[in-house]
């Protein structure tokens, strides 16, 4: 699933640089700047779904541990319960921030179409928001591979726990 959120941001990262692209050209050719319109549209839906998704992907995984670890009594749930805690301090605010950068530069073009300010500025923070998109996927990838270890642990430990109450119910 991690991966997917992956191929999604950088997929999101790659329709804002065309439509940067659409956007340069678009005083050239009318066809430019409607291609722009739709491509703009079109990014700002991936980067907000891939952004969303990562928050989506750590709250999910975050709940799975904490009810395997209230279930099962882990002896490094607490631990564990932490960490993806910190896995969410790290990568939200980061997310958060593309999301609203991507919304900003969305309002901007609107701005831009109707001469209230520059398209240099419109410009700027579209830049701005294909390095949040990238940045943002790379810092939650870090945490999506620390995150991975321990659900696999949390699964070794469930696993073992009900093999050996199978074992019990056996035996009985």
């Amino acid at each position: 699933m991690d991966k997917i959120i992956k191929i999604l941001n950088f997929t999101a990262a790659g329709f804002i640089c065309l439509t940067i692209f659409f956007g340069y050209n678009a005083a050239y050719d009318v066809n430019y700047f409607v291609a722009h319109i739709y491509i703009a549209l079109i990014a700002a839906s991936l980067t907000i779904l891939g952004q969303v998704a990562i928050f989506f992907y750590l709250l999910a995984t975050g709940a799975s541990i904490k009810e395997a670890f209230h279930e099962y009594k882990i002896d490094f749930g607490r631990d564990a319960l932490k960490e993806t805690r910190e896995f969410k301090k790290k990568v939200f605010p980061f997310a958060m921030f593309t999301i609203l950068l991507t919304i900003a530069v969305t309002a901007l073009g609107g701005a831009v179409h109707t001469g209230v300010i520059s398209r240099h500025i419109h410009g700027v923070v579209a830049w701005c928001t294909v390095c949040c998109t990238i940045f943002s996927t790379f810092n939650a990838g870090k945490c999506f591979k620390k995150n991975k270890s321990l659900i696999i642990k949390v699964i070794e430990v469930t696993a073992l726990h009900n093999q050996a109450m199978e074992g019990k119910t056996v035996q009985n």
